[in-house]
């Protein structure tokens, strides 16, 4: 899940800003669980578009039970 969250920040830029001592925030994360942050539709579209293909190229899954 590191390999995301990098993906994620090298690509994606900005995220919600909180201070200027502490990096924007593009996720959280908790164990296999991830929620993401955007400032914008866009923004969180483009995450979902790079999501998508870290779990193509990993074959990793997104649980869909667990949007419910």
């Amino acid at each position: 899940m590191d390999e995301l969250s990098s993906l994620l920040r090298v690509n994606c830029g900005t995220g919600i800003f909180i201070t200027e001592d502490i990096p924007d925030i593009i996720c959280l994360m908790f164990a296999d669980d991830v929620a993401n942050c955007a400032e914008s539709a866009v923004k969180l579209q483009q995450q979902i578009n790079i999501i998508d293909m870290f779990c193509i190229s990993t074959g990793k899954e997104i649980n869909l039970d667990k949007l419910k």
